[in-house]
């Protein structure tokens, strides 16, 4: 099985390793999370997702009768629940720019030890020192004068630099705030 999911995925295996639900829990959840906003999780991707999980093992379900309905409710299997800590490890160490898998494995962070946060964190802080490089070199004009083509034919390209550097600084800011506070325990 592929190690990497979509967010749509991650989020269900997180929400399912606190307890079993209907899908119809999970829907409502997502509603009122407003999950389409900040992680672009939708309530139509749900069973399409739920269905996948449970085609990969990493979800399971059973049928409950309550009067004269069927209903279903899902939970993390034994293989969720392993590969679980690992999917949000490999989201926390993503080099995938700015995506929302980061908001969901920092919510279900508690599925892995600190150690294991420490290295994922660290990994996406030398990924972002890298990037801001990157982004500084093409933003700054070169020896003639010129700054990267990028900044000079696309529409926005300057300002979208602009705003990818604001993100990457503050986001190395938060890693560096974030590990002081798991090195004193207060996370």
């Amino acid at each position: 099985m592929a190690t990497k999911l979509n967010q749509t995925d991650l989020f269900i295996l997180g929400l399912l390793k606190e307890k079993p639900m209907y899908g119809y829990e999970i829907k409502q959840i997502v509603a009122d999370g407003h999950t389409e906003r900040w992680a672009r999780i939708t309530q139509s991707a749900i069973y399409y997702s739920l269905r996948k999980l449970e085609g990969r093992g990493l979800v399971a379900k059973e049928f409950h009768q309550e009067g004269h309905l069927e209903q279903r409710i899902f939970h993390i299997t034994t293989e969720g629940l392993e590969v679980f800590p690992k999917l949000i490890a490999a989201s926390l160490a993503s080099t995938d720019d700015l995506y929302p898998e980061y908001s969901i494995a920092l919510m279900f962070r508690k599925a892995i030890d600190d150690d294991t946060l420490k290295v994922a964190l660290l990994q996406r802080r030398e990924f972002l020192i890298v990037r801001i490089a990157e982004h500084e070199d093409c933003m700054n004009p070169n020896k003639s004068g010129e700054s990267s083509a990028i900044f000079q034919y696309w529409p926005g390209g300057r300002v979208t630099g602009e705003r990818n550097l604001w993100f990457y600084r503050s986001e190395l800011a938060w890693i560096d705030e974030f590990l002081a506070q798991i090195s004193t325990n207060n996370h």
